[in-house]
Parts: C-alpha cells; sequence; structure tokens
C-alpha cells in the first residue's frame, strides 16, 4: 500500500513520526529534491539509517517521501519508489494497481518485479513520452487506469516539476506545515486529524473518562507514534514512568484505553476479559527502555 508524502518547506519530520512510517511501511525508502533533482532509496531494515538520510537532506526542503508496503515484487532495493521513467522522470505509487493493467504485460524476467514497475514500463512511459505531463488526455487516461484509490506522483530531475495523479483523494494536514498526505490508513493519521477519525476519539467526554489528547500536542505513545519532546523519559527513571500510567477497559467498545496523567494516549484490543499492565508492554514494538532512541532523533 505504502505512504507517499509531497512534504512542504518548512516541515521536519521527528524520529518518531518516521518510525511511525516505517513501522507501516518497512519495505523502503524513498525520496525525490526537486531543487537538485537527487533521488535517494534505500532498503528496509534500518529504520536509523532512513531517518538519519531524512534528517541530513530532505527534513525542513520541500520534496516527495515516499515508504513501501510491498504487494508485488520482491523486497528489495530495484523495487523501491522511485522508478525511472526515461531520462528526465521517476514516478512514485501509492496503492494496488489491478492486475489487468500489469499482468498480461509481465514476462519471465518480471518474477520479482512489483506491478507499478511494469505499469510504468508499458504505459507510463510511452504515454509520457507521447503527450507530456501536462497534458489533460495523459492525465485524464492514467487516472482512468488506476481507478480513484490510487495516487501516483512524476518528478522532472531537471525543471523540479512535480505532478501528482489524484491528488484529491489524499489528505493535507496542518500539524505537518500542510503537507500532502496520499492516505490516512498507513500511518497514524488519527493522532494529526483525528476529526476523520470520530471513533477514535468517541470515549473522550464520556463519563469517568478523561478528555483525548488534543491533535499535535505532546504526549507519550508506547506504540511508537509520538513520544513527548518535553517531557524528558531519558532524564527519569523508568519506574517513574510507569507509575503515570494506567490501563483501563472502555465499556463502550470492548477495547482497553491507556492513560497517561489522566489522559487517554492510545487504544488497543485484548482477547479475554482481562489485561495485565505487563502484558500491554509486551506487545508495545518500543520499550520504555527504548524510548530514548526514539527522543534522541
Amino acid at each position: 500500500m505504502c505512504i507517499l508524502i509531497e512534504q512542504s518547506e518548512g516541515q521536519h519530520f521527528t524520529f518518531s513520526q518516521v518510525l511511525d512510517f516505517y513501522e507501516h511501511n518497512p519495505d523502503g525508502f524513498g525520496a525525490f529534491d526537486p531543487a537538485t533533482g537527487e533521488v535517494e532509496r534505500l532498503p528496509g531494515g534500518d529504520v536509523k539509517k532512513i531517518y538519519k538520510l531524512y534528517r541530513d537532506k530532505y527534513a525542513g526542503r520541500h520534496c516527495l517521501l515516499h515508504f513501501r508496503l510491498a504487494t508485488s515484487g520482491a523486497h528489495d532495493l530495484v523495487n523501491v519508489h522511485p522508478f525511472e521513467v526515461g531520462s528526465d522522470w521517476v514516478l512514485f505509487h501509492n496503492g494496488v494497481l489491478d492486475g489487468n493493467l500489469w499482468k498480461p504485460y509481465a514476462t519471465k524476467k518480471d518474477k520479482h518485479t512489483n506491478d507499478t514497475r511494469i505499469y510504468t514500463r508499458e504505459f507510463v512511459h510511452p504515454m509520457l513520452d507521447a503527450l507530456g505531463a501536462d497534458s489533460g488526455v495523459f492525465k485524464d487516461m492514467i487516472e482512468r487506469d488506476i481507478g480513484p484509490k490510487n495516487k501516483l506522483a512524476l518528478a522532472n530531475r531537471t525543471t523540479g516539476q512535480i505532478v501528482v495523479i489524484n491528488r484529491q483523494a489524499g489528505e493535507f494536514v496542518d500539524a505537518f506545515e500542510g503537507s500532502w498526505m496520499s492516505n490516512t490508513y498507513a500511518w497514524s493519521a488519527e493522532l494529526y486529524i483525528p476529526e476523520l477519525f470520530p471513533s477514535w476519539n468517541s470515549w473522550a467526554g464520556l463519563e469517568g473518562y478523561p478528555p483525548a489528547p488534543a491533535p499535535g500536542k505532546s504526549f507519550y505513545g508506547l506504540n511508537g507514534d509520538l513520544i513527548s519532546d518535553t517531557h524528558k523519559m531519558k532524564s527519569k527513571p523508568i519506574e517513574d514512568n510507569l507509575k503515570r500510567l494506567a490501563v483501563q477497559r472502555d465499556p463502550h467498545f470492548g477495547d482497553y484505553v491507556v492513560c497517561l496523567d489522566g489522559v487517554v494516549v492510545d487504544a488497543f484490543e485484548f482477547e479475554g476479559e482481562a489485561v495485565r499492565f505487563k502484558d500491554y508492554l509486551a506487545r508495545a514494538p518500543l520499550a520504555f527502555e527504548e524510548a530514548e532512541l526514539v527522543i534522541g532523533g
């Protein structure tokens, strides 16, 4: 599925946020800088290396970022977006293409090739050469092919031009300086645009429940979504931080909510009627001992 981001100038994603994108989409990272035409690709497997590249070359700059979740093709660098389209253009994709668009054109050599690479080779490249990226006919043909849920971004390495197909199907996020996010399912969007997720905050204001945190506010997230920059966990004994947390049952949805200092910061489901706090910690991808790593970004 992936997440494709057109980052606005001035936006600096924290390590926690990059980690969130990566944990949802761990199969590779790609980026494009329209100011220089430079393209970078890294395979999955080392989020610290990905974050270092992002921090050193792309933080604060207008650029395209892509985190891959493989749905076809090998888990290798060759299938990491963006893909070359001729000598000037590169292409990023978010979504899953209909098999009729690429499977009939796959050869024996394409055994480990993903759907986007084949579709780009067979359709996007020849249409781009014939019509040009600014052509309304070109855009209409691509939109018709890929449908309303897929998004494509074409970037010109010489001019820096960026053309996004189906931009209206993504979201501009105020908390990210107006950056465009291609979807709301392949990252923790509920933390930043909660108005699109009414059920996520459905316990807020109910009798016996504290209000959910406002979007963009700092708080601890046990699942690696956010770690407060203002509360330096590394300067506090881990035991003190554990005492500040509580797990309670949500009778309305059968889930459990996690509260920090009386504020709901997370929710999860468990089988059975009861849950022990240590069970929750065992499920968390990031243990408290690793909190310093998150803040250190």
